[in-house]
């Protein structure tokens, strides 16, 4: 395991490139950092500044060329920067309020950003002039597209409950697909199907709907938590679903049977991320009591239990051929986790 130290404060996001070269980690303390983790033995690290306050989020272009930041408090902006330069492109304005919320589509063709003054902000991100302006009834808190690049979901996700908390958004006609909000009371949490036209809510009450989205029609309703979902990931072929929750558990969904396979009950705080590897053999789980927990998804059961982080870890992510896993945590450290034995194997075997 690698420790990436430098910030000075909380990492809040961290991202790999596409290509898997590069660690992207945004913190409290207004920097980005660049991490390069193809020079051993260790990581090379670009310090990003120009930003006055906390970066929200943060996203690579999918073609990992650009990458968007944006920043919280006044002024209201994104920054895009090019990824070999490592230089700021421009800032893109719109937003009169904190930003909260950013996405760049599937097929790289649009940049979005969401606000707390309800707007969501598009741009095309290759000459950054503005497509259109979505006006909200909500705040824009998280914003996620549709596999083909042609729905745009927005959400305030986390604590608040409450109110109608999630719309669809038609991006060819900038019109709102009104039948899916029929469900939309007290969502916290969306993510779209890798491969499948399908869509996951989560909820605050713990609640999991999956829809067929195009058709507007609800398939499976899970009931497995007992308080808010905060994270949602597909398995690459969208037969498995997983779930993490504010009640501390996780748990693993058959998505061609329409059944729950089993809850993980193995860590002691709220799980803020789960994580697929890309060829589906293993889970990750990052929790508030400050493990990583790795599943062998064929027995759903623990296979290792990572330690490092001071404090609650926020984020885990793979890279593309599952080599590395990047953890983020209220530490302020970006850890490095080295490539998984295959097959992994199950704790007490």
């Amino acid at each position: 395991m690698a420790t990436l130290r430098g910030h000075e404060s909380a990492v809040r996001k961290v991202a790999f490139s596409p290509d898997g070269r590069f660690i992207l980690s945004a913190s409290s303390d207004r920097t980005l950092k660049v991490w390069d983790v193809a020079e051993p033995p260790r990581p090379v690290v670009a310090i990003l500044n120009g930003h006055s306050n906390w970066i929200s989020q943060i996203a690579f272009s999918p073609d990992g060329k650009l990458l968007a930041s944006l920043n919280f408090h006044q002024p209201f902006f994104t920054r895009l920067w090019d990824v070999k330069s490592r230089a700021a492109i421009t800032n893109l304005l719109g937003p009169t309020a904190p930003a909260l919320a950013l996405a760049f589509s599937p097929d790289g063709s649009m940049l979005a950003t969401g606000s707390e003054d309800r707007t969501i902000h598009i741009w095309n991100p290759a000459n950054r002039a503005p497509l259109m302006i979505l006006t909200n009834d909500f705040q824009a808190g998280a914003l996620c597209f549709s596999r083909d690049s042609r729905t745009l979901t927005v959400s305030l996700a986390g604590w608040l409950g409450g109110g109608k908390r999630l719309s669809f958004w038609d991006i060819p006609s900038q019109t709102r697909l009104r039948n899916l909000e029929a469900y939309s009371t007290n969502a916290t949490t969306v993510a779209f199907g890798r491969t499948r036209d399908l869509l996951a809510v989560g909820y605050f009450d713990g609640t999991l709907l999956i829809f067929d989205y195009p058709r507007q029609r609800l398939i499976h309703k899970f009931k497995e938590h007992s308080e808010l979902v905060w994270s949602l990931d597909f398995n690459a072929d969208d037969s498995l679903l997983a779930s993490g929750s504010n009640d501390a558990t996780a748990a693993v969904y058959d998505l061609n049977g329409g059944r729950v396979l089993q809850r993980l009950l193995d860590q002691a705080g709220i799980i803020w991320s789960v994580c697929f590897t890309h060829d589906g053999k293993t889970l990750a789980t990052a929790s508030g009591d400050s493990t990583i927990k790795l599943w062998n998804v064929s027995t759903l059961k623990p296979a290792l239990t990572l330690k490092g982080h001071l404090g609650a870890v926020s984020g885990v992510v793979f890279s593309q051929d599952d080599a590395l896993m990047a953890s983020s945590g209220a530490d302020a450290t970006v850890r490095l986790w080295p490539a998984l034995p295959a097959p992994l194997p199950t704790q007490g075997n």
